[in-house]
């Protein structure tokens, strides 16, 4: 499938799920027995949707530091790798403070905004890298032999 391709198909899974959950309403109690009556669809979509979640954002990371390592030069992947992550720890930081303030005006508010960033950045991450990238590799010229 390719970096970009998977980057891209998790990024719309995270975004089906968050746009599912805030409107997933219930009231039985979870348990094994209620799951397959039909007052357990709620938990059922709720479980897929957890599920959906789960996939997409495990299915992010590892392809796009790997994409990130092949597109950049030899002597700069550490510097890029850590601006990288330092960009996750900052979104994992200002990433509740944002929920939390409009989950207080709106409840769905931050799912879908969410939402919405992640299938924009798929459009956009797909429009961009929607050929394969060529690694950033130094190619030293080979000398003609004599």
């Amino acid at each position: 499938m390719g970096e970009p391709k998977l980057i891209a198909l998790s990024l719309v899974l995270t975004a089906i799920s968050l746009a599912l959950l805030p409107f997933i309403k219930g009231t039985a109690q979870l348990s094994w027995k209620v799951l397959v009556q039909p007052e357990g669809l709620s938990w059922v979509i709720m479980l897929f949707a957890l599920g959906l979640l789960a996939i997409g954002t495990s299915l992010t990371r590892p392809p796009l530091f790997g994409l990130l390592s092949n597109l950049t030069h030899e002597h700069e992947q550490g510097a890029n790798l850590g601006v990288a992550q330092g960009a996750g720890s900052l979104a994992r930081i200002l990433g509740p403070i944002f929920a939390t303030t409009t989950l207080y005006y709106l409840p769905p508010l931050p799912y879908l905004v969410c939402t919405l960033v992640l299938l924009g950045t798929a459009i956009v991450f797909g429009k961009k890298m929607g050929h394969e990238p060529s690694p950033a590799v130094s190619v030293q010229p080979t000398r003609a032999a004599e």
